[in-house]
């Protein structure tokens, strides 16, 4: 999300790390304090046609997958369930 300019990445992560006002890990942050932060967010309407096949993507292997299953690996990510 921000490649080019270090300064501005460390900038959103002390913004985005902030313990007073994200209590827990887990929290969700919204598209709208994510783009404040100065990410760059591509909002999704919930009725959107990809919005929506992302989603069923996500339910499908959150309930389908046994636990320890590796859904995605490559040589810079592994994604667990």
């Amino acid at each position: 999300m921000i490649k080019d300019d270090p300064a501005e990445a460390e900038s959103v992560a002390l913004k985005l790390s902030d313990i007073a006002k994200w209590h827990s890990h887990g929290q969700m942050i919204g598209h709208e304090r994510c783009s404040g932060a100065g990410l760059k967010v591509l909002y999704l309407h919930p009725k959107a046609d990809l919005w929506e096949r992302l989603w069923r993507l996500y339910c499908l292997q959150m309930f389908s997958l046994a636990e320890d299953v590796t859904l995605f690996e490559s040589r810079i990510a592994s994604v667990r369930v």
